[in-house]
């Protein structure tokens, strides 16, 4: 059986929600929802209540949940992982900018996926820009 943790965050992409939608519908900070999907934090009994409320299942079937793996957890875009290794592999991005968009990914982003890809490329274009302002100041 998999672990709290585990089918929290299954539960959550389930719903399609992003960590700050369902901190939200639970009513706790994104810190605290974070954490507990992460084991860290152990939820009180009052805020499994709100996870059961918030994802629609009962308390005895939160607890005891069997038919979550954590392959249901696994909701970003491997692809979208991929071209980002690549580019930092590359050394269009440095490796500080590629593991946040990992996180970024992972996290689930904004609630439109286009969204982040746009904020993804409008910023891998400013390093860009950057670098080749830097090159041009050097010559």
């Amino acid at each position: 059986m998999p672990s709290l943790p585990v089918k929290l965050r299954a539960l959550r992409a389930q719903k399609d929600w992003t960590v700050r939608q369902a901190a939200e519908k639970i009513g706790t900070t994104v810190d605290n929802l974070s954490r507990i999907e992460r084991g860290i934090r152990r939820p009180r009994a009052r805020t499994l209540r709100k996870f059961a409320e918030a994802y629609g299942v009962d308390l005895e079937s939160l607890l005891t949940l069997e038919d979550v793996t954590p392959e249901n957890v696994i909701t970003f875009d491997q692809e979208a992982v991929r071209q980002v290794v690549q580019k930092e592999q590359a050394g269009e991005i440095d490796r500080l900018t590629a593991r946040k968009y990992i996180a970024d990914l992972a996290r689930g982003g904004s609630a439109d996926p286009l969204e982040d890809t746009i904020e993804f490329f409008m910023e891998l274009a400013e390093q860009e820009r950057s670098r080749a302002h830097e090159g041009a100041e050097t010559t």
